[in-house]
């Protein structure tokens, strides 16, 4: 485990005992190593798992499975070099 798996996963079970949660956690933080290109509607596939609570982030097909019920958080960062054009989403399967 390195450093930054620890830090994010001390702070997300610190902030679990400070609410008094009984369940455990569900988090997961990745990180894209190299330049990627994708077609239309294709997932990215974050190659670095840094944190997995709850095994929710699938990274050989770039999914997250809620493993419960719950409000869930996501953000992200994406970069592309001018004139080059980019659209991500994040798309809630029913």
């Amino acid at each position: 485990m390195n450093r930054a798996n620890v830090i994010a996963t001390l702070v997300i079970v610190s902030t679990v005992i400070q609410q008094g949660l009984s369940d455990p956690p569900i988090a997961f933080s990745v990180v894209l190593s190299s330049n990627t290109h994708l077609g239309n509607d294709d997932a990215i596939k974050y190659d670095k798992v840094l944190t997995n609570l709850g095994n929710g982030y699938d990274k050989w097909c770039g999914h997250f499975a809620v493993p419960r019920k719950g409000l869930y958080v996501f953000s992200c960062s994406v970069m592309c070099p001018n004139p080059n054009h980019i659209t991500v989403g994040i798309i809630k399967k029913r």
